[in-house]
């Protein structure tokens, strides 16, 4: 942004004319090579001594105190905003210069203050600071009213940009408000016009390239800029973090801060950039000590700090960050987005849970999840991301949390590609085709998920995977997932001296709540190596077995639904549609053997134990069950050379399990059915939504630039990442 003309005018000292000319040329040597801070020490010296630097005598900008005049503006250049607005305030109150006011208005505007600096603006003299200041003021306080007066006055926008000064304006106003085409059009015309004359147009156009991800582009420009000019700080910050996206991890961008810190006339502002970007560099370490304060100051400060508190799943925190920032540029939306669906999430709104194959439900009435799909929609709907990766992986978040999985998958296909190892995206995709109905294609892509921590606890991605593998052919591997999750819960169970469980873990619903995927109840126990006890499986766990036990019966995988719906009625033997379910699914496991669709006897003889198990409160099979089982064994006994061929027991690896028949008897169709609508209804409230947001987009997660967050390493303070290449998300954007 430029407000030139805030500068006091300058004229020879009073004394001796070798005198004059002599400290003439110190202070103008000084401030021409923005050398500010030797200023402010010639001045102090000038003050010290009593003498004064004098003023044109056109009054253009006539103030009585030259030497106080002078230090407001070096201290204005040295990012000392507080301290120049001190010095321009009492030369107000001594001198009543209208013209002082215009150089208080500078100050409030990059104190923030911009009504404030209106005020004062409108108390200065007409000319073209003020127009460029109330223009800028009426664009930040979104006054399109005052703006067209302000064009107006002027003739046209157009015709007020002809100037300079005011050029730039206009490039900042469109740069702050995310604009960086509109900008970079108006850098490139300075350019072809003067370069020689304003250099620094350059670090401007460079900047722009650098938001618009166009790193070679940036780094050249820039790197042109610091052979004439190798000590500017604001180049070489901008430098280090052009090297930080290109290089990632193999960058030296820490050394080249190093660089920054000792580059001439480090200003305050810098100072503090400078530490803010080591924390983006060194992935995040030191944030908490370093960031916070800087968040009124930086605006990607409180973005960084956000996508920390995220990555380390201090979600209220974040929340705290975001809940009435009003997001402005790209990075912001989408972090808003993330932080919002993680906050619908956990107070439940997010719940949605397809009743049957390959429906996909119904949209959140959550206002949270309302909320969040908004902030993905409007960064994936901008001309200016809606074709880039981290633009359409926002659509499709958007998409997705409103429960429209088909239409989402097309922005999922089309950039799978650049995500084929990323745990959160292959997370989301393989939701939306799952909830679309396209099972098979969502196992694979769930299967691409590798991190441990969510593939053993987080129960909405295992709840889905379960659904694929049983809707997909694949029975055996589900109820793989559900023994392996049993025994590590077996594994973990806390023992106190005595044998009991531990009293940190008394007092739990058996149903489970969020967060609570670890814990156990004390009064189960082992019969036979199975689950006895609804203490020894979490109400997730239990949701798992739900799961198994309805999708399998339901797809013909008989022998798998009556092994399920027998652990569920050890678990709890009063809900009679786990009775019904397991002797209907023993009689599945034998028309399945009748009809050739599996060859595996062993599964009709585990049937056959499962029908006379009994339940944890029963001592003997129920006589329904028992009547079934004489059946099955006089079957048996009768063709003892069926589905003999197979050796493999039933508990073998998916070879053992006929895939199966979508028809149930008469018979047995009740109790499956029903155990079926429970199981639509109670397992997946973990929500489908797993999600976008949750880790990101990302979008905040990595972005591939490498920063420590989702968005990039904003070099001014006016941010502009994805979240993600990833979203949510993973880089910082610094200025």
């Amino acid at each position: 942004m430029n407000f030139s003309g805030a500068a006091p005018a300058r004229r020879a000292l009073r004394g001796k004319k070798k005198e004059q000319k002599t400290n003439q040329m110190t202070l103008d040597a000084f401030i021409d090579s923005r050398n500010y801070m030797g200023a402010l020490t010639y001045l102090k010296h000038l003050s010290e001594t009593q003498t004064e630097v004098s003023t044109k005598p056109d009054g253009t900008h006539s103030v009585p105190k030259p030497i106080v005049a002078w230090t407001a503006y070096c201290n204005f250049h040295l990012g000392l905003y507080e301290e120049a607005l001190d010095l321009y305030t009492k030369l107000a109150a001594e001198d009543k210069s209208p013209a002082v006011n215009l150089f208080i208005a500078c100050c409030h505007i990059f104190l923030g203050d911009f009504q404030v600096a209106r005020e004062y603006a409108s108390r200065g003299p007409r000319n073209e600071l003020r127009e460029r200041i109330e223009f800028f003021v009426a664009v930040r306080l979104e006054d399109e009213t005052r703006t067209l007066q302000t064009s107006k006055r002027g003739g046209s926008i157009e015709a007020m940009i002809e100037i300079v000064h005011n050029q730039l304006c206009q490039a900042s106003v469109y740069f702050i408000s995310g604009k960086f085409n509109e900008a970079l059009e108006i850098y490139e015309k300075l350019m072809k016009e003067g370069e020689q004359e304003y250099p620094a147009i350059s670090v401007y156009h460079s900047y722009c390239n650098y938001k618009l991800e166009f790193y070679e582009v940036a780094q050249g420009v820039i790197q042109r800029y610091l052979q004439e000019n190798p000590k500017s700080a604001i180049a070489l910050n901008l430098f280090a973090c052009i090297n930080h996206k290109l290089y990632a991890e193999r960058s030296n961008s820490v050394e080249l801060l190093k660089a920054v810190e000792d580059s001439d006339y480090l200003t305050d502002y810098m100072k503090k950039l400078v530490s803010h970007n080591k924390v983006v560099f060194k992935r995040g370490e030191g944030a908490l000590q370093t960031l916070p304060p800087l968040t009124e100051l930086i605006p990607e400060a409180k973005q960084n700090l956000t996508i920390f508190h995220l990555r380390n799943e201090l979600t209220q925190d974040a929340y705290a960050l975001m809940r009435d920032h009003q997001p402005a540029t790209p990075l912001e939306y989408t972090l808003k987005g993330i932080v919002f669906t993680l906050i619908g999430q956990a107070q439940g709104g997010a719940g949605m849970s397809p009743a049957q194959p390959g429906s996909e439900g119904g949209a959140s009435d959550d206002s949270h999840i309302r909320d969040a799909a908004h902030f993905f929609e409007v960064m994936g709907s901008d001309p200016n991301e809606c074709d880039t990766i981290s633009g359409r992986q926002s659509m499709a978040s958007a998409l997705f949390l409103r429960g429209k999985f088909s239409e989402s998958l097309k922005y999922f296909e089309s950039i799978d590609n650049y995500f084929l190892t990323d745990d959160i995206f292959n997370y989301n995709y393989g939701v939306a085709l799952a909830a679309a109905g396209k099972y098979q294609r969502g196992e694979k892509i769930l299967e691409r998920v590798q991190g441990d921590k969510i593939r053993r606890e987080d129960y909405a991605y295992i709840n889905w995977l379960v659904r694929c593998h049983c809707l997909s052919g694949h029975p055996v591997q589900a109820w793989e997932i559900f023994t392996n999750l049993k025994d590590g819960k077996r594994k973990n169970k806390t023992i106190d001296q005595k044998g009991q469980s531990s009293p940190l873990n008394r007092g739990r619903n058996k149903q489970g709540r969020e967060g609570d995927e670890d814990e156990e109840e004390e009064d189960g126990d082992e019969r036979d190596g199975q689950i006895s006890g609804a203490g020894n499986i979490t109400g997730n766990l239990y949701g798992v077995l739900q799961l198994i036990a309805n999708d399998c019966y339901r797809t013909g995988h008989f022998y798998i639904a009556a092994k399920a719906f027998d652990e569920l009625e050890k678990l709890d033997s009063s809900v009679a549609d786990f009775t019904e379910g397991k002797r209907s699914s023993c009689v599945g496991v034998l028309y399945n053997i009748m009809t050739g669709k599996t060859q595996n006897r062993n599964e009709l003889t585990d049937a056959l134990r499962i029908l006379r198990s009994v339940s944890q409160t029963g001592l003997q099979p129920e006589p329904i069950s028992e009547q079934y089982a004489r059946q099955i064994q006089r079957w048996m006994q009768d063709n003892p050379k069926v589905g003999q061929s197979m050796g493999m027991s039933g508990s073998g690896r998916q070879g053992s399990v006929s895939g199966g028949s979508k028809q149930q008897d008469a018979g047995s169709n009740r109790g499956g059915s029903r155990g079926g609508r429970n199981s639509s209804s109670n397992n997946n409230n973990q929500d489908q939504r797993s999600n976008s947001a949750q880790k990101g987009n990302q979008q905040i997660e990595d972005d591939q630039g490498g920063g420590f967050i989702g968005g990039e390493d904003d070099i001014d303070g006016d941010g502009g990442d994805e979240m993600g290449r990833d979203a949510v998300n993973d880089d910082d954007d610094f200025q």
